[in-house]
Formats: structure tokens, sequence, C-alpha cells
């Protein structure tokens, strides 16, 4: 069987393949499996293949929809001189190699998880050369980007929980910055967040309740690139 990926009929691919070869930069697509279905996340959110029959069973809607490039470009060209991406790759490009978390995809307890972030304040996308300025880290004493943990059931592709931002009012994750969805461990889950300047390994229960958190390190903010990846593994 075969099938486009999700997002790639908006990129510009002669741009992305040129930028492949040059900086080894494969684009984010990343895909995990129950051993039913074939779960594949993109730039575009999160598809359910069936694995004997190929059909598509389900597909997530990015909670921040793709804005207008046009209305992007006004936006970007318009203010301070660091919001300025015209010599720039366009967002969906950028997001597209650049933008690791939105790759990662895992799997548990009949749950599959992501990670969800808007774009920071005041980022300035790589160059036509894919060459990418020093705010892809946070400044020093700058503040983390929040972004979400997002459960989806396997079998549906209903949303089930949100942890972090768009989360409860009184989520104490609300404001913290997610390096990856979790995987398992025995009946819990655990993922990496920041908080602050305190890097912690969250244990949450497969309902998205905090079980406790394990401080890892402490460390000024731009330790790790804001749109990087830290994977646990067990």
């Amino acid at each position: 069987w075969r099938d486009v990926l999700p997002g790639t009929e908006r990129i510009d691919l002669s741009l992305v393949n040129q930028l492949m070869v040059e900086r080894g930069r494969p684009p984010v697509w990343h895909c995990v499996s129950d051993g039913r279905a074939l779960f594949v996340t993109s730039p575009e959110g999160v598809m359910a293949r069936d694995l004997a029959t190929f059909d598509l069973l389900w597909r997530s809607v990015p909670r921040a929809r793709p804005r207008d490039l046009s209305v992007v470009q006004f936006r970007m060209n318009v203010g301070t001189l660091d919001g300025d991406n015209r010599d720039r790759l366009d967002e969906l490009s950028t997001v597209t190699l650049f933008h690791e978390y939105r790759g990662a995809v895992s799997y548990g307890h009949g749950l599959v998880f992501i990670i969800e972030q808007l774009g920071a304040t005041g980022e300035r996308f790589p160059t036509r050369k894919g060459i990418v300025d020093p705010n892809d880290n946070y400044g020093i004493g700058g503040q983390s980007e929040p972004n979400s943990l997002r459960a989806f059931e396997a079998d549906t592709g209903r949303a089930v929980w949100t942890r972090g931002r768009g989360g409860a009012a009184d989520d104490e994750l609300r404001f913290v910055h997610f390096y990856s969805p979790p995987v398992t461990c025995g009946p819990h889950l655990l993922s990496v967040f920041q908080a602050g300047s305190d890097l912690n390994l969250a244990v949450l229960d497969p309902n998205g309740k905090l079980v406790r958190k394990v401080l890892l390190g402490s460390a000024r903010t731009g330790l790790f690139p804001m749109n990087g990846v830290l994977q646990p593994t067990v």
C-alpha cells in the first residue's frame, strides 16, 4: 500500500529535499503501532490507518489550525525587526524540518500521545539555507514555552485528556514545557518536562493524573532546544 504523508501538498518539496541533503535533517514525521493500526504524526496532526487494509481509521485536527500564509507574512513583516521572516523559510517548511516535537508520538494503555505547542513570540524561522538562529533555545533568564500533552483513544481518535497548556484551570502542569510524549512503565506513563529552571520526570496514570514528579536537575532555561525532543526510555 502507499499513501501521501499528510501535509505534503502544501510544502515546497524541492526545497525540503535540498535541505535534507545539505543539512541532513529529514522531515519530522514518525509513526508507532499497537499491532492493529499505524499511527502517523506530522505538522497536520495524527492519523490512524488499519494495518491489514491501510484504510484511514481516524485523523485528529490540531487545535491551532494553520494560518493563511499571506496573513502570516504580513504580520511577520510589521513591527520589530526580530519578527521579519521575509528571507526565511515559510512556517510549514520550518515545522516540517525543525520542530521535532511535531513528529513525536507514542502509544500505551490503549492511548496515542502527542505534543502540541504554539509558536514562540518573536520566533525567527531558519534561513532558506537551513541556518537556525540562536533563538532556537530559550534565552538566559527567559521563560519556557508552555505546551500541551494530549491523549487520544487508539480505537476512535477521541481526545481523552490534555495536560499542560489548555488543560484544567487547576492543572499544576498548566505552565510547564513537555519535551516528549510519554512512554509506558508498568501501570504508569513517564514524560520529561521543564518547570522554570527545573527538569522533571512526570509519573502519570493512564487517565492523565499526576502521581508524582521526580526532579532530574536544575539549570538555566535555554539548556535544551525549545522545539527539540527528550524522549525517555525504559
